[in-house]
C-alpha cells in the first residue's frame, strides 16, 4: 500500500511511477482510506525483486507495517484493521 496520496496530483504521480516499473502489470486500485491507497497487481519477477525496485525509487520511502494489537491477539488485531492487508507499505514523497 502507498500513503502520502492526499490529492489527485499525488495519485497521478504514483500511478505514473508504478505503471513505469518493468515488473508491474495489471495495476488496479483496490482500497482507499485517508491518504493511503492499496493496489493489486501482478509482478513478472519475484516479490524480493519487486521490493528491491520499489526500495530504489527516490519518490518512495518504505514504511513499517501496522502494529499488532496490544494483547498480541491476532483476532483483536484483525477487528481493529480497516485496511486490507498489504505485502509492503511505502510513503510517496515529494
Amino acid at each position: 500500500s502507498f500513503s502520502g496520496v492526499g490529492d489527485l496530483e499525488a495519485y497521478g504521480r504514483l500511478l505514473a511511477l508504478l505503471d513505469g516499473l518493468e515488473p508491474i502489470e495489471g495495476l488496479a486500485l483496490r482500497h482507499v482510506e485517508g491518504d493511503r491507497c492499496l493496489f493489486e497487481f501482478r509482478s513478472r519477477g519475484s516479490e524480493q525483486e519487486l521490493l528491491r525496485i520499489l526500495d530504489g525509487e527516490a519518490q518512495l520511502v518504505a514504511e513499517a507495517g501496522p502494529e499488532p494489537a496490544p494483547s498480541g491477539d491476532p483476532i483483536a488485531a484483525d477487528a481493529d484493521r480497516t485496511e486490507p492487508e498489504a505485502n509492503a507499505r511505502y510513503r510517496l514523497s515529494y
